[in-house]
């Protein structure tokens, strides 16, 4: 039985402020893309948008999931 590989972690000192920053804006990204887009959706979609929403959701996670199938390059 082989043993797991020790978790690694970041070295200490490693990343700046700008660093953490930038990181912070790329996690909330998906977030405010879906709050700020709404908005502007709804004189198209009217009613319909959380079905539209619903059917993004599904072909982006299609999308997801076929990625994820696909042999990585290691």
């Amino acid at each position: 039985m082989t043993s797991l590989p020790k978790a690694q972690r970041l070295a200490r000192g490693v990343l700046t402020i700008p660093n953490a920053i930038a990181l912070s804006a790329a996690a909330m990204a998906p977030v405010l893309a879906v709050v700020l887009n709404a908005p502007a959706a709804v004189p198209a979609a009217g009613a319909a948008l959380p079905l539209s929403f619903l059917i993004a959701f599904i072909a982006a996670a299609l999308v997801g999931n076929g990625r994820a199938q696909l042999p990585s390059a290691d």
